[in-house]
């Protein structure tokens, strides 16, 4: 009998703006998920589902400490990842307070600092999704991982 195993898990960390400003960020959140032979196609022989989604609220940011405009950027950083497996992020909620805009369709997750969305003022809640993509039955079995960064930066 096939057992194929894969676990995608990933956690979430806080940290402070780059710039002179006390602005803050919280994230809260972590997501893994098991694949299996009941995510083959249609059994036996067949390929994997290609892609899998966390709940749509399964990370909470909120910013704090700041009454001007910021923005927040992601990053990847791997502890045990395969080349051909995709992770992406995207916002699934504007949260309280303050104002919020863009990051609401997927973005990659690199292992850059690349911008995510942005906003002003104080917003605590705002919600984000994960998804994972690439998978197959030619990725190894194994306990695939990584960590997003979230990083806020005045600007």
């Amino acid at each position: 009998m096939l057992r194929y195993s894969v676990i995608a898990l990933l956690m979430f960390f806080i940290f402070a703006g780059q710039s002179g400003s006390a602005t803050d960020i919280s994230v809260t959140g972590s997501w893994s998920e098991t694949i299996d032979e009941n995510d083959l196609l249609a059994g036996a022989g067949t390929d994997l589902k290609n892609s899998y989604e966390s709940p749509d609220n399964q990370v909470s940011i909120t910013i704090s400490n700041t009454t001007g405009s910021w923005r927040v950027d992601i990053k990847r950083v791997d502890t045990n990842w395969h080349a051909d497996l995709s992770l992406s992020v995207r916002r699934t909620g504007s949260g309280a307070g303050g104002s919020v805009s863009g990051g609401d369709t997927y973005t990659e997750v690199t292992g850059t600092d690349q911008p995510f969305f942005t906003g002003s003022n104080g917003v605590s809640g705002i919600t984000a999704q994960i998804k994972l993509s690439g998978m197959s039955i030619q990725v190894s079995p194994d306990s695939y991982s990584a960590t997003v960064y979230y990083t806020v930066v005045d600007t």
